[in-house]
């Protein structure tokens, strides 16, 4: 992670230096309880490397564990996102109390089969939180059967159109 933060560093100085934003870094812990239960807490080192590293890249912390997430809503005041299993009912309200965002499956943002909004964006959006949606990938067998181009599964589809129904659906981030 201190490498990759180290590169990110170097790529935005020349970003600045050509007058153009900065790339951000979205880390994503994995099994924080996990490594919690070993008394190898993970919050700690991230923050560290992000507080050294960082030099002003922007950032969003991920994590399907709630309560990795409300452990770092204590102890910095970087974007948090809450990762969702597909077919999850967020309590909305609930997340937004700790999370500026929840991460959600791209099908549970817009329909697969049609493009329409499933209504889930908005909803985030009425409790206060912004939407993210994952597993963006060109080649049909990733892509919802409405931007699918030909029969090969391995085939490159419509992902410029999935992504425009999601943006329509309402996501505020890809």
């Amino acid at each position: 992670f201190a490498e990759i933060l180290h590169y990110l560093a170097t790529i935005n100085s020349a970003r600045r230096d050509a007058g153009r934003p900065p790339v951000g870094v979205y880390p994503e812990t994995k099994n924080p309880t996990h490594f919690r239960a070993r008394d190898l807490p993970l919050e700690p080192p991230l923050l560290a490397e992000l507080e050294r590293g960082l030099l002003g890249a922007p950032v969003f912390i991920q994590s399907f564990d709630a309560g990795n997430l409300q452990a770092l809503r204590g102890q910095c005041d970087y974007p948090l996102v809450q990762l969702l299993e597909p077919g999850t009912q967020p309590e909305l309200a609930s997340i937004a109390r700790y999370a500026q965002a929840i991460g959600v499956h791209k099908s549970t943002v817009v329909s697969p089969e049609t493009g329409e909004s499933t209504g889930l964006a908005a909803r985030a959006h009425d409790a206060g939180l912004a939407l993210h949606a994952w597993a963006l990938r060109a080649e049909n067998r990733f892509l919802g059967a409405r931007w699918h181009r030909g029969s090969d599964p391995a085939a490159h589809g419509d992902r410029a159109g999935e992504i425009a129904a999601l943006v329509a659906g309402g996501a505020d981030g890809l």
